[in-house]
């Protein structure tokens, strides 16, 4: 037989052998694209079971967290079916991967994770270490969780959180991604994913992560909390927040006020980049935060048109900025030291690239060497565009 025909035939049965041997059909899956995760209250737990005279219910010991799901009703979605346009369920349990397989079970249905935006994670959860690490285990050995998952944590619990109906976007976790995606972030907003937080728990034990609230029917997500030892122990400011995206390079476009002459200036920040570096003077370690910034006026005066054509003028606004910047960089990092002593720009990292003799020295007593670390912001802004047309 020729070797054409042979190769055809190996050809033809490969086609014809092919197959999924794990398919699951689309309507045996749940498409969670929202996942909330809450600190389990047996007390709570205790009044909705009427337990009395203090005796707690034999199945409180075991519950340990609080998990809520919202996914989509595939069959509207697909334009097959009516009812509501997602359903959402809540279970309890001890760990997060029984709950998902008895979650499953009550289903009837996988649950896929594969289309997941958001996770929130309640107050009371993110302030228990413990409990913190084994989800961000859970989270880091699921491969279905992608690393560009947005992960935030709530004042209240996530529970809550998630029952939030959003007149725009029935599903919240799709609602919070096209805030982050269709350019409609600040610098108040923290870009940190899943992935951001992962790394930079792994190289310093601290970081940042987005601040979600809710109330009747709508979410707003600004500042973060702070993460330390893999638990949250403060919150930031929008302010600050701002200015840690500034530190991290993350600035894509943002509004600055600035006063001069007695009139309050908006100037858009379109473009910004941001160089660290760590140096060393005088047996003193400096994190240095060399920042640029490119801008447009967004607002002035009518009819005073003069100003905005004069060279001198815009340089008074750009200074103006690059003060304002400088001033908010270099006191949130001075608070990311003496009240939470936590590396949130992962200095350490930068000290064990570029100076590691000095790293060596240091790597010991970091958590004594960092809120000693000298914090200096050199800032240089122009203004591009001044937005007069005639």
């Amino acid at each position: 037989m020729p070797r054409w025909r042979k190769t055809s035939i190996l050809l033809l049965s490969c086609i014809l052998l092919t197959g999924c041997w794990d398919k699951v059909e689309i309507e045996q899956r749940a498409f969670v694209t929202s996942m909330g995760i809450d600190k389990f209250d047996p007390q709570e737990e205790q009044k909705k079971d009427g337990a009395e005279g203090g005796k707690e219910p034999e199945n409180i010991s075991r519950n340990r967290y609080i998990v809520t799901y919202r996914y989509p009703n595939t069959a509207v979605v697909a334009g097959k079916g009516e009812g509501e346009p997602g359903f959402k369920t809540s279970s309890v349990g001890r760990t997060l991967t029984d709950i998902n397989s008895e979650v499953s079970t009550k289903l009837g249905a996988n649950l896929f994770f594969g289309h997941l935006k958001l996770i929130v994670i309640g107050n009371s959860l993110a302030e228990d270490e413990q409990l913190m690490r084994e989800v961000f285990d859970y989270i880091e050995r699921n491969a279905m969780i992608g690393r560009k998952v947005n992960y935030m944590i709530t004042g209240g619990t996530a529970k809550d959180l998630l029952q939030v109906e959003i007149q725009q976007e029935p599903a919240a976790g799709l609602f919070v991604r096209d805030i982050i995606e269709q350019n409609m972030r600040t610098s108040q907003i923290a870009d940190a994913d899943i992935g951001y937080i992962l790394r930079a728990l792994h190289e310093s034990k601290a970081a940042v992560t987005p601040h979600i609230e809710g109330s009747e029917d709508e979410l707003k997500v600004a500042g973060a909390a702070v993460l330390k030892d893999y638990k949250k122990i403060g919150w930031l400011g929008e302010l600050e927040t701002g200015a840690i995206m500034f530190m991290q390079d993350k600035v894509n476009t943002t509004e600055i006020t600035v006063r001069v002459n007695e009139l309050f200036i908006p100037v858009r920040i379109y473009n910004s980049r941001t160089a660290v570096k760590v140096e060393v003077r005088d047996g003193e370690i400096y994190a240095v935060f060399d920042i640029e910034n490119e801008g447009e006026l967004s607002q002035h005066l009518f009819e005073l048109i003069g100003d905005t054509y004069e060279d001198e003028y815009l340089r008074a606004v750009a200074k103006a900025v690059s003060e304002k910047i400088k001033n908010q960089v270099e006191n949130t990092f001075i608070r990311s030291q003496k009240e939470f002593n936590a590396d949130l720009i992962q200095i350490n990292e930068e000290l064990r690239k570029h100076e590691p003799d000095l790293w060596e020295k240091v790597r010991d007593n970091w958590e004594e060497v960092y809120p000693t670390v000298k914090v200096e912001a050199n800032v240089e802004a122009d203004i591009r565009r001044i937005g007069t047309t005639r």
